[in-house]
């Protein structure tokens, strides 16, 4: 049986994660990837209080080397 706290394919992702769940694929702080979203590192959209992050972009970073 699979660990749920990791993710091991692209597969498995949904069509929009929010900020904890960009926090495991990337092992990155919350801070880090709001500030990313804030600023347009990360293309996302807000959605009330919280960023969403399509797959689309989710698999552009992975491409680019990940979150620096």
């Amino acid at each position: 049986m699979k660990d749920k706290r990791f993710v091991y394919s692209l597969d498995e992702i949904p069509l929009f994660v929010d900020v904890p769940y960009l926090c495991k694929i990337f092992q990155r702080t919350p801070t880090t990837i709001r500030a990313k979203c804030k600023t347009g590192k990360i293309k996302a959209v807000k959605d009330g209080s919280s960023w969403l992050v399509p797959k689309t972009e989710i698999i552009r970073l992975d491409e680019e080397g990940g979150i620096l």
